[in-house]
Formats: structure tokens, C-alpha cells, sequence
């Protein structure tokens, strides 16, 4: 619901934040099977970086067995098992389409997941854990990284010469790997000039900081772009975003390229894009 100037109704949007703080949807998937109990045991026998990089290939190798839209995945269990696949790989697939399934569920009805959509998901909730110390242990390391291309404003970076990453970034290969710096903005008026320079009222699920004390949603713009980084190449629009937001009625920031949390928008670049970028914003 939008007024004649494109902004979300306050009242709206109000009713909806309310609904997110107090609904969870559960969503039962074709997916799940008795594989889902298998434990993730990689980051116990090795460094983090290593543990999910082995995990992210099992995720994409598990892509011919995932089927249907998002919000409407289907994996095949059996036909994972028969070809190979290590069975904590197939359980934590089953995990992240379920996940994803009840993702989507619910960012159509309107509502949000509560806090930890998760908790019962035992295998992405250390899949997420482990890329969270990973990526630490990247940055204390000081690993050589390769700027993205385009302005300074883009901020951010990606790990140098590692062959074969999704231009979009993976749990394994962040990109950026860092959040965005924030450039401020000065108009006459920052909701017109947001207008002005193709962004659109943030969609309620993607809005960032939603329960922050003094963050307003409706105050939350986006849009949407490509991104370009010298090692991996072109992520194509609008999996990317610009994120801006309004300080005051003259007055705003704008942080540029980080991947869209309007998940419901675009196509996915990879079957399990929309966990990825959910544990992308948790961790920024």
C-alpha cells in the first residue's frame, strides 16, 4: 500500500512490524526426510575456511537435485543419495530448502519469521555459524583481497585468485566481504531525491534494522544493481543493491553494494541464494 507519493502507508507498515514480532510461519516441505538428523561434523576436523569450503561445494553440487520456484523447492533426496553425496551435505539441503521455502511462505503472507527462523534447523544454523568464523578468521588473517571495480563508494571486498566462485558471492566467498561504508546525502527534499535517482520504498522483509531502537522502515529505500568485482566478474541486476535512508527530511546516507535482501523480486543467481543472503545481512 503506497500514498500518492510512492512511501509506504505508516499504518501499514506499522500493522506489519507488529505481525513480524508476533508470527512465526512454519512451512513442512517435501524436502525434509530423515536425513535432516545427520549432524554437519566438517567444522570439527578442520579450519573454518576449509570446513565450508567443502560445504558450499557440497551445496552446489547438490543443484541438479533441487527443483521448483522459490518458495515452492523440492529436493531429491534419493536421487542425492544414489549419485554420492555425503549424507551431511543432502540433510543440510533438505534443511536450507525447507528454510527457504518458509522464507518465502512468509514474506508473501506479510509476516515475519521471529527471531531465530531456524532454531530447529540444526545443520544451516552451524552452516551459518561456521561461515560467521570463518569470515573472523578471514579478517584477522589479512588475506589478500581484490577491491571490487567501479567508484570508491562501492566499499567492500573479495578474496584474490580463488577460480570458480559465484560473482554473486557464497558462504565460502562473501562478496563483498565487508559491509559497505556509508556516504551521506544532502537535498531539498531526500525523499524526492531518492525518487529521482531510481530507488524505491524498501520492501517491509528486506528492511534493514527493522527492531533497532530509532530505525524507522518507512524511512528505507533500495535500489537495485550489479555489481562487478576484478576476480569474479558481473553479478547481474538487481541482485545487488544501493541501500539508502533518510536522517531527516534534507538529509540521508546511501550505502552502496551489498546483496538485495528483496529476495522476492528477482531471479536467484544459485538454488540457495535466499539463505546465503539472510546469513549475508545477519553478519554485517
Amino acid at each position: 500500500m503506497h500514498d500518492v507519493n510512492g512511501r509506504s502507508s505508516l499504518a501499514a507498515r506499522g500493522a506489519t512490524i507488529l505481525a513480524c514480532l508476533a508470527v512465526l510461519v512454519t512451512v513442512t516441505v517435501t524436502a525434509t526426510s530423515a536425513n535432516a538428523s545427520v549432524p554437519i561434523k566438517a567444522d570439527a576436523a578442520t579450519s573454518p575456511q576449509a570446513a565450508l569450503e567443502e560445504l558450499t561445494a557440497g551445496l552446489n553440487a547438490l543443484a541438479p537435485f533441487v527443483s521448483g520456484d522459490p518458495g515452492a523447492q523440492v529436493l531429491d533426496v534419493g536421487g542425492a543419495a544414489a549419485a554420492g553425496l555425503d549424507a551431511e551435505v543432502i540433510a543440510l539441503g533438505a534443511e536450507t530448502v525447507d528454510s527457504q521455502n518458509a522464507q518465502v511462505a512468509a514474506l508473501r503472507a506479510g509476516v515475519c519469521e521471529g527471531d531465530n527462523p531456524d532454531a530447529d534447523r540444526p545443520n544451516l544454523q552451524r552452516l551459518n555459524d561456521l561461515a560467521s568464523k570463518a569470515a573472523v578468521a578471514r579478517k584477522l588473517s589479512g588475506t589478500t583481497e581484490a577491491k571490487p571495480k567501479g567508484s570508491g563508494l562501492d566499499g567492500g571486498a573479495v578474496i584474490n585468485e580463488v577460480p570458480g566462485v559465484s560473482p554473486c558471492g557464497e558462504y565460502a566467498h562473501p562478496i563483498p566481504v565487508n559491509a559497505p561504508g556509508r556516504s551521506t546525502v544532502t537535498a531539498t527534499n531526500i525523499e524526492t531525491y531518492f525518487r529521482n535517482n531510481n530507488y524505491h520504498p524498501t520492501a517491509f522483509y528486506a528492511c534493514g534494522a527493522s527492531f533497532v531502537g530509532g530505525y524507522e522502515c518507512d524511512s528505507d529505500w533500495t535500489k537495485g544493481r550489479s555489481y562487478t568485482t576484478s576476480t569474479y566478474g558481473t553479478c547481474s541486476s538487481p541482485r545487488f543493491r544501493d541501500q539508502g535512508y533518510e536522517t531527516g527530511t534534507t538529509t540521508g546516507w546511501i550505502q552502496r553494494g551489498e546483496p538485495n535482501p528483496e529476495v522476492d523480486a528477482y531471479l536467484w543467481p544459485y538454488w540457495n541464494w535466499g539463505s546465503y543472503v539472510r546469513w549475508w545481512h545477519s553478519n554485517r
